[in-house]
């Protein structure tokens, strides 16, 4: 019986929800600075900015590892973020990350696409999470395309100084 993402998600979170505590931690421990690079919302920004912003941000990342494969992934990875497969092995750090994901993306008779379906965001909008759908195409030596594998997918991101989103970790879960 295959698992569905239901019933792997508690399994799968579990280092996320670690990661985010730790986080929180620091952040509870670290002196709050009022900067440009602050993580509250900033005057005018409102939840619905923020949740659209990390949407596009993950419909960016998309764009990025459709065009430029493993690299494309790697750019909106944190030095430090990890990937969580369906198994729940987490795997961290970009050297270990572009090493599980450059087969599957350096194959031309692959293609991996998602899009993000919500997103939500903390309290202080320094972090935010997207849930989507993926889909794995495969072309077969005639041409012909078919969906070789599909699921459901979490991705946990956080804002940096900069303003830009970067993933701290995502999860996929095949149907």
């Amino acid at each position: 019986m295959r698992a569905t993402f239901t019933s792997a998600l508690p399994a799968l979170l579990a280092p996320l929800l670690l990661a985010a505590c730790s986080v929180g931690a620091r952040e509870a421990r670290a002196p709050r600075r009022a900067s440009a690079d602050s993580a509250r919302l900033a005057p005018g920004d409102t939840v619905a900015l923020v949740r659209q912003a990390i949407m596009e941000a993950d419909r960016e990342f998309a764009r990025a590892t459709a065009e430029r494969g493993v690299e494309g992934w790697l750019a909106y990875f944190e030095t430090n973020g990890s990937q969580v497969n369906g198994g729940g092995t987490v795997t961290t750090g970009l050297p270990a990350i572009r090493a599980l994901m450059a087969p599957t993306l350096g194959d031309p008779a692959l293609r991996l696409r998602w899009a993000p379906t919500d997103a939500v965001v903390g309290p202080s909008a320094r972090l935010g999470s997207t849930v989507g759908r993926w889909e794995l195409i495969r072309r077969d030596s005639s041409g012909t395309e078919r969906v070789a594998s599909r699921g459901s997918y979490l991705t946990v991101w956080r804002r940096q100084a900069d303003g830009r989103w970067k993933i701290v970790a995502d999860v996929g879960s095949p149907d």
